[in-house]
């Protein structure tokens, strides 16, 4: 038969070796180093639909300046979702108009599932699966061919920890 096994010292075949499953999460620097970010080269699928949901682990640094999770187009921001400075509020950005969610916020070091969902008519903001923020919204969704940047806006740096993070458009 083919395969690796192992062999204990003691000569007793075991069969294949269980592969041991790491799961990491993207680990950006302090806050305001914008060096430390994953940029994704533009594909025509992000770009193209009326519909949207980012969503994350998240776990950020601290609060002294903006934590952007992704970025869609670099300065032009066909789409952002990203935590202010000072309240910690989320925020979703679709070009020039974002829309930030008051009513709630998110602890700095501690693991959050965050996620904004748009549908062309409002913008939602769930933490840890329960809906925290409603308002209607009717930005269209850059389509620039710039790159992703997860982890960093145009100037913008994030901090702490980036985890599972998804893009969505149903």
């Amino acid at each position: 038969s083919s395969g690796i096994y192992q062999v204990w010292t003691d000569g007793i075949t075991v069969g294949p070796p269980v592969p041991i499953v790491v799961n990491r999460a993207l680990r950006l620097p302090a806050i305001g180093t914008i060096t430390n970010y994953v940029a994704v080269p533009h594909n025509a699928g992000m770009i193209g639909f009326a519909n949207i949901t980012i969503e994350a682990w998240v776990k950020t640094g601290g609060n002294i300046s903006q934590n952007i999770i992704l970025n869609k187009g670099g300065a032009s921001y066909d789409y952002q979702l990203g935590i202010t400075s000072a309240t910690n509020n989320p925020y979703f950005r679709a070009q020039g108009i974002i829309i930030q969610a008051t009513s709630m916020s998110i602890n700095p070091n501690v693991w959050t599932h965050l996620a904004v969902t748009y549908d062309g008519a409002s913008v939602k903001f769930y933490k840890d699966g329960a809906l925290g923020f409603t308002q209607a919204s009717v930005s269209p969704l850059g389509t620039s061919t710039n790159e992703m940047n997860i982890g960093r806006g145009n100037t913008d740096p994030g901090s702490g920890n980036i985890e599972e993070l998804r893009l969505w458009s149903v």
